[in-house]
């Protein structure tokens, strides 16, 4: 694993409140990565119905580019800015 950069707070260093909201991110884009899997899921069925699966090539590229790294938009700001906890 990489290092973690120092302007990025270890687990242990959040508040209650930073690490409620940050596991509610990763549990959304947990979501959204389960959802991304069975859309794929749908396409390759279909294209094994019609047979056409052994003469396609698939390129699955899923990027993550991260949550915002600046200033404004740590834990702490983004609960102000929600205004509540999820």
């Amino acid at each position: 694993m990489t290092a973690r950069p120092d302007d990025i707070p270890a687990w242990d260093e959040l508040s209650d409140d930073e690490k409620r909201l940050s596991a509610w991110f990763m549990e959304a884009y947990a979501a959204f990565a389960e959802h991304t899997d069975a859309q794929v899921g749908r396409l390759v069925e279909s294209l094994r119905a019609s047979g056409r699966l052994d003469n396609t090539l698939i390129f699955y590229i899923l990027g993550d580019n991260g949550a915002p790294r600046s200033a404004r938009s740590t834990p702490t700001t983004t609960i102000r800015w929600v205004g509540r906890m999820p």
